[in-house]
């Protein structure tokens, strides 16, 4: 199926070459425009293969819509269709990459003839990219071949020599880490068509891996042998093991999500290349002594034994669960590694400890209808945490304060669009600097009346209100912790004029920030 996107000023001349196209194109669907900004909305919106369009139009001129056109779609066929018979304009239009230049009036038979010649090109096109497809997927399964039997090598313990693999992969291999990723067994009595079901579960969870993981680091990774899949990470400046830990706990929760198979994942320490088998020997050691889905090997005794250290990491995780600050998850990791090895000689403590921060937070959610005030009062959550062994305790905390605390941070924005979200995401990420309409449209990929209209329907608000409502928010707080000047308060929030700063405050919170400083 084709989708063709009409735009002209004139409805005539949009119901002739739709009534045309419908009568004798089974396979195209039709959207029209009247202007070039209603055309660049179709355009977000439709995705068509092929575009007609006017050249001069009121408002925003063919040109000038084929300009901004192609900076959303390069590969999009564009054709215009013009009164005028103008040089300058069929050459200012071919530096835009179009189909072609046609003078009005359009016939039947000339509409059609442009129609076929452009679907002729598309299909070319497909079955040219098709053929680049196919020859890109028989090298990649030339490589993958190879990319396992060096990871079986180092799983095996054999010698061999790794120049070869150094100028076929384009890695240095000479210090990286090995990654092991455990998949569910099925049990013998299941049949074959489950057994089917779940090979084909496991090939398409390597498939994922590899197009996940490839594209943003250096590494390799095999097929699966038995119940599990390696990995081998280069490594590179930049990817610390704190951010290996973050990607592979958000890709098995995607695996579980897409698969259903429910991963356990376990990342051995770097290594010189002779040396990676004990990277390999240590993922392997947190699988078999580790309760949790996705570790890394800090050594085979507890790092840190200080129960008060604990206690202060319970505190930081309760104060960041209020603030929705996503250093949470990092600071209830830390909670976790402690946890085990202080049971030994603070059982009592640590579980106490626990339990206190576990009430705290059930009380946020319950404040928040997060959790049902029948849960709450009942204390179920509660007593299913106090029966269970002191090892599982740790992980029902872990688990169910990672939900509580997704739920919490998406609470005001669950229905937002997916374009606001990401526009949100851009501006907490911004909130120290300025950030205009138009950067944040083409951070996302749209245009900025798009993405104006659509943020203002999902926030009440515009992206300009909302940025700035953030950062008067952070500055009141600022100014509350009162460690900084107003002057340097206003520089840190990324305000250039400190007077516009002063204005800015007064007009949204009612006073100045001295004021408010009392």
């Amino acid at each position: 199926m084709y989708r063709l996107l009409i735009v002209d000023d004139e409805a005539i001349v949009l119901d002739t070459y739709s009534h045309i196209v419908k009568i004798n194109y089974a396979n195209i669907e039709i959207e029209t425009a009247r202007t070039g900004v209603e055309g660049l909305l179709k355009l977000e919106a439709f995705r068509p293969h092929l575009v007609i369009t006017d050249i001069r139009m009121p408002g925003m001129s063919g040109l000038e819509f084929i300009k901004e056109a192609r900076k959303f779609d390069q590969k999009v066929k564009i054709i215009i269709v013009s009164a005028y018979e103008q040089f300058e304009y069929a050459q200012e239009s071919f530096q835009y990459n179009v189909e072609d230049y046609i003078l009005k009036p359009v016939t039947k038979k000339k509409l059609m003839e442009m129609i076929d010649k452009t679907i002729g090109t598309i299909e070319q096109e497909i079955q040219r990219r098709d053929k680049e497809l196919e020859s890109i997927e028989r090298y990649y399964k030339s490589i993958g071949l190879l990319e396992s039997n060096f990871l079986v090598n180092i799983v095996q313990g054999r010698k061999f020599s790794h120049h070869l693999y150094r100028e076929i992969f384009s890695l240095d291999l000479e210090r990286g880490r090995f990654i092991t990723i455990q998949v569910p067994t099925l049990k013998e009595t299941v049949d074959w068509n489950t057994v089917e079901d779940y090979n084909a579960k496991i090939q398409e969870c390597s498939e994922y891996l590899k197009i996940q993981i490839k594209y943003k680091y250096k590494c390799l990774i095999g097929n699966v042998v038995a119940d599990r899949i390696f990995l081998y990470f280069e490594v590179e400046e930049g990817v610390t093991t704190e951010n290996l830990l973050l990607e592979f706990e958000k890709i098995q929760k995607n695996i579980f999500k897409k698969f259903g198979l429910s991963t356990r994942i376990s990342i051995g320490s770097e290594k010189e290349l002779a040396e990676i088998f004990m990277s390999y020997e240590e993922s392997i050691y947190n699988l078999t002594y580790s309760r949790k889905n996705v570790e890394v090997f800090y050594g085979r005794h507890a790092v840190g034994k200080d129960i008060e250290v604990f206690v202060e990491l319970l505190e930081k995780v309760y104060e960041y669960f209020l603030q929705k600050n996503e250093k949470m998850t990092n600071v209830l990791r830390k909670v976790v590694n402690l946890y085990e090895p202080l049971l030994a000689s603070y059982e009592p403590q640590v579980i106490r400890a626990l339990m206190e921060t576990y009430v705290l937070i059930y009380r946020i959610a319950r404040e928040t209808n997060i959790v049902s005030k029948e849960i709450y009062q009942s204390k179920t959550y509660l007593n299913a945490f106090l029966n269970l062994t002191p090892l599982a305790k740790i992980v029902e905390f872990d688990t169910n304060i990672r939900i509580l605390f997704k739920l919490y941070k998406d609470l005001e924005s669950a229905n937002f669009s997916e374009i606001t979200m990401r526009a949100l995401e851009l501006i907490e990420s911004h909130r120290f600097q300025n950030v205009s309409l138009e950067e944040a449209a083409k951070e996302i990929g749209v245009t900025p009346q798009y993405l104006s209209r659509v943020f203002k329907i999902d926030t009440s608000k515009s992206f300009k209100e909302y940025h700035k409502d953030l950062r008067m928010e952070e500055a009141k707080k600022l100014l509350a912790a009162d460690q900084m000047s107003v002057r340097e308060i206003s520089d840190q929030l990324g305000y250039n004029d400190y007077n516009y700063f002063i204005r800015t405050f007064k007009k949204t919170v009612g006073c100045t920030p001295t004021e408010f400083r009392g």
